[in-house]
């Protein structure tokens, strides 16, 4: 998990992510390494959760288990671990009993987790020799499973086992992804306060050999584990470690105090990144002018790796099984099939469908969407109709879509009319934006006081006038104390006399979330 500490300070010496990008592409053409050290805030849009949120969600177990009776933040506030840099590890501990019940947890949390783009660049760094060795905080196999699922040839050495870095050459070409807190299908991860207080033997030992041979890229760690830090520090009291420097990757601007006591030294300096993904992809194309080769042909990779394994299954002698010999001729005929003649067939419609939106080919996203049978329509396609309508309006395509909505009988789909009467009001289209309250209304998927406030900002926008009944209603809503500002400016603006609404009055009630007022 993320290593997002609260505590932390300003940094003193701050890269944009344009500078190491350059000195990564300098020094791979010079065959000088660099190394990358991965934490979760790397996988965040992998799914992985933060410690920070998991934190958060603790937190409310552990008041519910043991405090529920008392007032929350004074019970919480009273434990010394609270808001400390040991407090993920602490209430894990605290939660969890054995290792092997964290390991599950773990495992939970991490099973449906899929790679973000940023590891199909990473991908490519590897098989370039730009990176060969990741050292990881983080359990999950995503970097593992990366090199299988973006590379025909890539196989590299996963070591979770402190035990088997042992005889481990660092100086091979085979890429290594060390695992500096085990793996989560091993109880031997480390996640509690004792378990993260120091690393094992021969994992500093290969830390400190890769410090002496180049530099540390630093990203999604926060510095949360006081091994991984001790180490740090112990490493940068040595003047041959991390002769190209540590860089330390932040999205946020500020980082740990444990981070900040080593930034002081003048090999260390921070990087503002946007995220893990934008690096990754700022990286490989400072060191490549060639697009990944995966986005160009991403059915190479499993053809390929399906090439190979036929030329291995055919090659054992003496195999007398005529079931054996039957499923190699199917899997030849297979590989001997012509290719597809149109990757619709083969890409699921919601990946073609945001490829069409986000090169703005919006005749094509929309045809994508209308060439579905009805009964196939899901979630997916109505809100990427959503986003098309956003950015280009088209009332007849509205129309359709409002139209077929109700024959998505298998997703949740109260508020998309919602939705659209947003999209409506932004472009003026004021007789279809009724069109959507009313069939809100009718289907059961606005009630009666969401539809009456709706009704008024469409009122007011139109330039007409609101109905007795109408404001009415608005003034019992102005009168609710728990109301948020942001809605009392909205009603007040509503109540005014029937005036012309100036144009950031206008445009705070096109804005305003059509379901907010009664929140």
């Amino acid at each position: 998990m993320s290593d997002d500490i609260p505590k932390s300070g300003t940094i003193k010496r701050t890269v944009p992510s344009g500078h190491l990008s350059d000195i990564v592409a300098s020094m791979s053409q010079q065959n000088s390494t660099f190394s990358i050290f991965l934490g979760a805030g790397a996988s965040i849009q992998s799914g992985i959760p933060l410690a920070s949120n998991l934190i958060k969600h603790w937190r409310e177990i552990f008041y519910q288990r043991f405090g529920e009776k008392q007032d929350k933040d004074k019970f919480l506030a009273s434990h010394s671990w609270f808001g400390s840099p040991d407090e993920y590890g602490v209430l894990f501990e605290l939660l969890y009993d054995t290792a092997s019940q964290r390991r599950q947890y773990i495992e939970t949390e991490i099973e449906s987790c899929l790679p973000s783009i940023g590891y199909v660049y990473l991908v490519g760094l590897l098989e370039k020799g730009v990176f060969n060795t990741v050292f990881t905080t983080n359990f999950d196999d995503l970097l593992n499973e990366s090199c299988y699922m973006f590379s025909s040839h890539l196989r590299p050495v996963v070591c979770a086992h402190d035990s088997s870095l042992e005889f481990i050459r660092l100086s091979s070409t085979r890429p290594k992804i060390i695992k500096v807190h085990g793996d989560f299908l091993f109880d031997n991860i480390k996640n509690t306060v004792r378990e993260t207080e120091s690393l094992g033997e021969n994992t500093l030992e290969k830390l400190s050999q890769i410090s002496r041979e180049g530099g540390m890229i630093v990203v999604g760690y926060s510095g949360c584990d006081r091994s991984v830090m001790d180490a740090f520090r112990v490493l940068l009291s040595r003047r041959d470690a991390f002769p190209h420097g540590v860089y330390w990757c932040t999205t946020t601007g500020r980082l740990s105090e444990r981070v900040l006591a080593i930034e002081r030294d003048e090999r260390v300096r921070t990087v503002s990144v946007s995220s893990f993904d934008e690096l990754m992809a700022e990286f490989y194309y400072k060191v490549s002018s060639e697009p990944n080769p995966y986005f160009q042909d991403p059915l190479s990779v499993m053809r390929n790796r399906s090439f190979k394994l036929f030329d291995h299954f055919r090659q054992p002698i003496g195999l007398h099984d005529s079931r054996i010999a039957e499923d190699l001729a199917n899997l030849a005929q297979g590989l001997m099939s012509p290719p597809p003649t149109s990757i619709l067939d083969h890409v699921p419609m919601a990946y073609l469908q945001q490829a069409a939106i986000g090169r703005a080919d919006f005749k094509l996203a929309k045809k994508l969407i209308q060439q579905k049978p009805l009964s196939t329509l899901s979630s997916p396609d109505i809100f990427a109709a959503i986003e098309i309508l956003e950015k280009q309006w088209d009332l007849d395509f509205a129309k359709w879509v409002l139209e077929h909505i109700t024959t998505v009988a298998h997703i949740e789909n109260a508020g998309l009319p919602l939705a659209y009467f947003k999209v409506a009001l932004k472009n003026q289209h004021f007789d279809f934006a009724k069109i959507c309250l009313d069939f809100g209304y009718s289907s059961g998927q606005i009630d009666e006081h969401i539809l009456i406030i709706n009704q008024c900002i469409l009122a007011r926008l139109s330039a007409s006038n609101l109905d007795g009944g109408q404001k009415r209603v608005l003034k019992k809503i102005e009168k609710r104390r728990s109301l948020p500002r942001y809605v009392r400016i909205v009603v007040r603006l509503l109540l005014q006399p029937d005036t012309k609404l100036t144009k950031p009055e206008l445009e705070l009630l096109t804005d305003t979330p059509a379901e907010l007022i009664l929140s």
